[in-house]
């Protein structure tokens, strides 16, 4: 895919930038992704998942919050999600573009907690309030950070988690604890971006 054009998800006024998520064989060209913040606003999130993606179209991506003005303060910046061919868990980039704030863009916690039950797909966490944004993350099971387990989907505000079957991790079993965190091959946090990390 090649883009030449556009592909904006940018937020206006005070609204928060959107999302935008672009799979091909290939991304290239000279035009932007943008998925920017309005005034005060946060930035969106933009996902690129190809086999070759040109540094050309990732230095014209951006998620940044709203821009600092003389009476609004700038949004926490969004971020922008990598993965080619030769990444294994992609790279992550929170920037600002240099808009000074003081908001933080912040990884949405796992958590920790206890397995309740189990089936074919997953299982059931006692006390747990999971959210979509965790699809995608990884939870080591009875502390086995060799052996962790991707997930790969979850009702809103559920208690199950759906599990990757061929990660190759640890079954989970009742009674095991599990402990969430996120995985990238690279973690960049620049252009007065502020991340908080709680896994």
């Amino acid at each position: 895919m090649v883009i030449d054009g556009s592909v904006l998800s940018n937020g206006f006024g005070r609204g928060a930038g959107g999302s935008v998520f672009l799979e091909a064989a290939g991304l290239a060209g000279g035009g932007r992704v943008e998925a920017q913040g309005g005034a005060r606003a946060g930035g969106g999130r933009i996902a690129l998942v190809a086999d070759s993606i040109s540094e050309e179209l990732v230095v014209r991506t951006s998620a940044r919050g709203g821009l600092t003005t003389p009476s609004d303060a700038g949004g926490a910046a969004g971020t922008v999600y990598l993965r080619d061919a030769a990444s294994i868990f992609g790279t992550l980039i929170v920037d600002n573009a240099g808009s000074a704030t003081n908001t933080t863009t912040e990884l949405v916690p796992i958590g920790t907690g206890v397995v309740e039950s189990v089936d074919a797909a997953g299982f059931t966490a006692v006390a747990a309030e999971f959210r979509h944004s965790v699809v995608g993350g990884w939870l080591a099971l009875d502390g086995d950070f060799d052996g962790p387990r991707r997930i790969l989907g979850h009702a809103h505000r559920g208690r199950t988690l759906a599990l990757d079957p061929d990660d190759g991790g640890q079954i989970p079993i009742p009674g095991a604890t599990y402990e969430g965190f996120w995985r990238f091959d690279q973690l960049i946090v620049r252009g007065q971006g502020h991340l908080l990390v709680r896994d």
